[in-house]
């Protein structure tokens, strides 16, 4: 199965350290256990089935060895090596018979290597077939839409396990979206107790990770209280049910519990002023209609301010752009100059954020602009009354774009924005007009 499958516990067996869980659905590629006398005798191959070290991988690994002996607590002595990610694995035989459950590895520190311990089938048979003849009304509830986002949410947990443990657990892009995707998981589903400590424990383990790093983990924290808070106005029983829980809320400090609408998004545009300030980098080339073989061509830095806001996901608003060049270039026939040019645009736009979270975003954009060129040497071309020289060039028009980019979290509501753009620039007027293509880059400071 390649997505994750929700689960009910039904019978933990706390002495032998293993448990079963059920599972809707219909499975056809199952493991049978072996007959009831059946007998796993020393030095008979057998192999455990897992995810050592990496339960992101989709598919498991196999790792053999042979049965070295019984241990005195029932358990069954093998030898192989095996890591955390096998444990709850199957131990099966050559015949893909289930003959037990991995539930330990050898400790190196009490000087034994390369050993696993497992506990056999004949232990756990009886209990695994009385709970197989019984059909509960619970499996209804495991296939639910609710109930697979959350087993989604539990793999992604599970999944990141021993970055966690390693205190790998970087500010990045992509932990950025990880972030954005657990609150999205939290709204979806604001009067499920589970997910709101999934959510709980989810920014806990971050919070953890930056304050072993001695960095600023308290928005965290903060976050971690409010799911928790939220799960046990849900479900008064977590608090005793869950160590976790009661810890968080023991520690947290006086705060009025938030409802589910009122969980915090620092990185979300959603319905909230936007400002952008920055600058980049673009080129531009123009071609004159009325004085025929003129072209300009510019590369600048240009500045831009962006103001807006908007609903859910969307921003609107309005920018400005001014850019200057020094090293403008022109061509007329066979003639060539250069001088400098300025082109200023007034803009509407529209910016939509698919995940409605800061991140990746797409745009347009619609307005006016103006040129100013100052060539820096006489232009001389036919007009009808004659020769017309000229040393200054300027035109105006309607200027579209397609922008897209996106806006890096950098904490609270300041976000690192970044855009790529492809203006067209029109000219207003038949007799003295022309058409350019902008193709820019921008880098700036956003406040949402």
């Amino acid at each position: 199965m390649r997505a994750p499958l929700p689960a009910k516990v039904e019978y933990v067996n706390d002495d032998e350290d293993y448990a079963f869980l059920r599972v809707a659905g219909h499975f056809t590629n199952v493991a049978a256990l072996p007959p009831p006398d059946a007998i796993l005798r020393v030095r008979t191959p057998v192999f455990a089935i897992g995810y050592p070290l990496d339960v992101k991988r989709m598919d498991p690994q196999s790792s053999r060895g042979v049965v070295s002996g019984k241990r005195r607590d029932g358990r069954l002595q093998l030898d192989m090596t095996v890591n955390p990610g096998n444990s709850g694995g199957p131990v099966i035989d050559e015949d893909e018979l289930l003959h037990g459950i991995i539930v330990t590895r050898s400790d190196v520190k009490a000087g034994a290597m390369g050993l696993a311990g497992a506990v056999p089938s004949s232990i756990f048979r009886a209990k695994l077939e009385e709970l197989a003849a019984v059909e509960t009304p619970d499996v209804a509830e495991l296939q639910r839409e609710s109930a697979e986002k959350l087993a989604s949410m539990v793999s992604l947990l599970a999944s990141e396990g021993v970055g966690v443990f390693r205190g790998s657990l970087e500010i990045s892009t992509e932990q950025t979206q990880m972030n954005q995707r657990v609150r999205r998981f939290a709204k979806e589903m604001p009067d499920s107790a589970d997910a709101q400590l999934i959510a709980a424990s989810y920014f806990w383990n971050r919070h953890m990770i930056r304050r072993a790093k001695k960095e600023d983990g308290q928005e965290l924290l903060a976050q971690a209280e409010r799911h928790a808070k939220r799960a046990a106005e849900l479900d008064p029983s977590l608090v005793e049910d869950s160590p976790f829980l009661k810890h968080v809320l023991e520690n947290a400090e006086e705060k009025p519990a938030a409802s589910a609408n009122e969980i915090p998004e620092s990185s979300s545009p959603r319905g909230k002023f936007f400002l952008h300030l920055g600058g980049g980098f673009g080129s531009f080339e123009w071609k004159s209609k009325s004085v025929d073989g003129v072209r300009l061509n510019s590369s600048f830095i240009p500045l831009e301010a962006m103001i807006g806001g908007g609903p859910e996901g969307w921003v609107f608003g309005g920018q400005l752009s001014y850019a200057r060049d020094s090293s403008t270039s022109y061509r007329f026939d066979s003639a060539e100059g250069s001088g400098w040019a300025v082109v200023t645009r007034v803009e509407g736009f529209v910016r939509w954020y698919p995940a409605r979270e800061l991140g990746f975003h797409v745009g347009a954009r619609l307005g006016i602009f103006g040129l100013t060129a100052d060539l820096g040497r006489p232009l001389r071309y036919p007009s009808e009354d004659g020769w017309y020289e000229t040393d200054t060039y300027s035109s105006s028009g309607f200027s579209t774009a397609l922008a897209g980019g996106y806006d890096l979290p950098l904490g609270g509501p300041w976000a690192l924005g970044m855009a790529v753009s492809v203006s067209y620039l029109y000219g207003f007027d038949e007799q003295d007009a022309g058409a350019g293509v902008l193709p820019s880059f921008s880098l700036g400071l956003v406040y949402h």
